[in-house]
């Protein structure tokens, strides 16, 4: 089981990075279109209604990579 735990922690950490990875890049490209400094807009709503639900499902999978992995340590070897 520990084994299983560190692969969905990895999965869940995985989905986390890359949901917000693609968050900061939607608004990098939408503020280099002005060549101007990238900031994060936490105020959008649209682009956050698209993120936040991906990046909710990645921490409830760590959170279950993270029971299954440690909670194994509990019954021993």
């Amino acid at each position: 089981m520990r084994l299983a735990g560190r692969i969905v922690l990895g999965g869940g950490l995985g989905l986390c990075l890359v949901t917000f990875a693609g968050w900061v890049w939607l608004n990098a490209y939408a503020c280099a279109c002005a060549f101007s400094k990238v900031r994060l807009r936490w105020e959008d709503t649209e682009a956050l209604a698209a993120f936040i639900p991906p990046f909710g499902i990645g921490v409830v999978v760590m959170i279950l990579g993270g029971t299954l992995w440690f909670g194994g340590w509990a019954q021993g070897p």
